[in-house]
């Protein structure tokens, strides 16, 4: 609404400045505004310890509410224009924060940097803030333990298994006092999931090899962010978790570790009412995670059973696996499909074989499916015809997989 010229009227009053002078002095008000402004936002960063990308003018809108002076009855006791600009300080230095991969925010130093933001031995995972708001740590077993979970003598075998664990965000935080961050935005854990042990080593039983990941559904930005998904661990030899992850563990836990982050990052809850969406959100990420633990100790379970009768299963002849890749290589268009639950491939060869491959062309597993199910999954959505440049990719993964030798034999 334009401001009407009050002044013009009012006989004994200097005339009001000219159309030029004005526009220079709002441009000087203009770049003094932007000063306090950016200030305002590196002092909120100073004050979390977080860093982020300063936004520029086209990503920063300010909708500001002028008081009418002329109604003011006295000196404010507070500047009303810059509370609202700290107000919106704080929201841009918040959802532009960002936070080191493989890290947690000390809320007691302040800091990702500290001693504390990350596992001081490979076994540990992350296991809660204590009240002062630094992070605990502690070895998957020690946690298993405290909790009583009865699972726990399954590390302990001949062939060790490799456990998952699924906590709030709530439980993680339960001790963490309000003034040390427990309600804080800079760093808020949603939820995690633990893995153990895995194994760093060819020798899977001895406790050097073994390193825990703690994977944390992590939001910065005052819960304005997108949810990302933090991988947190380091092997014996000083390698970060996710590079364990990306370089060195079964491909089918990255295709896993992966789809999870997406389905977290597109969790989007603004259309539900304002006293709904936390809970909606943490049901969400807590689904996800849950999803996420069981495909893991999935993977894990076979790779065992696997390794244990690897050799029986690789002479029988007669399983559907020893004709995995040759069915794969001669299979037409019709009898690729994608599987969108687990990111795998499926070939359906001769006398109802299914096998199934990941993104890499190595083969996962082989059954025989009678022609209901694979009908029941083609049509129900959980198998889709890919599109030519995935199967393209594909068959050359295959290819590339393929010894040459008439050795087929891939499960």
């Amino acid at each position: 609404m334009p401001l009407k010229d009050s002044s013009a009227s009012s006989p004994g009053k200097p005339p009001a400045p000219g159309p030029d002078n004005g526009r220079k002095r709002l441009l000087e008000i203009e770049r003094e505004l932007a000063e306090i402004f950016y200030e305002l936002v590196n002092r909120r960063r100073a004050s979390t310890g977080v860093d982020g990308k300063t936004p520029d003018s086209s990503q920063v809108k300010l909708d500001l509410h002028l008081d009418n002076p002329t109604l003011k009855k006295g000196p404010a006791p507070t500047s009303f224009l810059e509370s609202q600009l700290s107000r919106r300080a704080e929201e841009i230095a918040d959802r532009s924060a960002v936070f080191p991969t493989g890290k947690v925010y000390c809320h007691w130093c302040r800091s990702f940097d500290c001693a504390h933001s990350e596992p001081t031995t490979p076994r540990q995972a992350f296991a809660g803030y204590g009240p002062t708001g630094q992070p605990g740590w502690n070895e998957l077993t020690s946690i298993l333990l405290e909790r009583g979970d009865p699972r726990i003598d399954l590390l302990h075998r001949n062939t060790p298994a490799t456990l998952t664990l699924v906590q709030s965000g709530h439980e993680l935080a339960d001790g963490q006092l309000a003034t040390y961050g427990k309600r804080s935005g800079v760093y808020r854990i949603l939820g995690q999931t633990i893995v153990g042990y895995l194994s760093a080593g060819k020798n899977s039983r001895r406790a050097e090899n073994h390193y825990a990941l703690s994977l944390q559904a992590v939001q910065a930005g005052s819960g304005r962010g997108p949810i990302s998904l933090n991988i947190i661990g380091h092997l014996p030899d000083g390698r970060s978790g996710l590079q364990s992850v990306e370089e060195f563990e079964s491909p089918r836990l990255l295709d896993s570790i992966r789809k999870a982050a997406r389905h977290l990052s597109d969790i989007d809850v603004s259309p539900l009412p304002k006293r709904r969406r936390g809970r909606e959100k943490q049901r969400r990420v807590l689904d996800t995670l849950r999803r996420l633990s069981r495909n893991i100790e999935r993977i894990y379970r076979q790779q065992t059973r696997r390794t244990q009768h690897s050799e029986t299963r690789h002479r029988n002849k007669a399983r559907p696996s020893s004709k995995a890749l040759a069915d794969a290589l001669g299979a037409k268009e019709s009898s690729i499909y994608r599987d969108v639950e687990e990111n795998t491939w499926i070939v359906l060869g001769p006398r109802n074989r299914v096998h199934i491959f990941n993104d890499a062309g190595l083969h996962i597993t082989s059954v025989v499916y009678p022609p209901e199910t694979v009908r029941h999954r083609t049509t129900r959505g959980k198998w889709m015809r890919p599109k030519p440049g995935p199967l393209d990719s594909f068959r050359k993964s295959l290819r590339e997989t393929d010894p040459g030798d008439g050795d087929t034999d891939r499960g």
